[in-house]
């Protein structure tokens, strides 16, 4: 099996405090179209919810039953996640509890 191991993009790191209510969104700083983006949650105990979009009135929703929600990334965990987008690229956040800080990461590889 052949792993490519993720080799972020040189100072390509944004972050976000994702609000307890709402949501708050950064622009990414990809150099292309595609790429992978490792997104890491660092609230020790809340999930938090993650979207992606082509404009800053991109908004990330917490699922409440069967109304369905953004991504979830859990607490202190991180991902991977490809992105097939136009530039600019935003990301937003949300957290159901807290005011998370969620750090996003370009690069490329997995």
């Amino acid at each position: 099996m052949n792993v490519d191991p993720f080799t972020p993009q040189s100072t390509g790191t944004v972050d976000i405090a994702a609000p307890g209510t709402g949501s708050a969104n950064v622009a990414l700083l990809n150099k292309s179209t595609s790429f992978n983006c490792r997104i890491y949650n660092s609230d020790p105990t809340h999930p938090v919810f993650i979207e992606f979009g082509t404009t800053s009135a991109v908004q990330a929703t917490a699922p409440a039953g069967s109304t369905p929600g953004s991504m979830p990334v859990g607490p202190n965990q991180s991902v991977i996640v490809s992105i097939q987008s136009q530039v600019p690229l935003w990301a937003a956040a949300v957290s159901a509890q807290t005011n998370a800080a969620v750090y996003f990461t370009p690069g490329i590889g997995s």
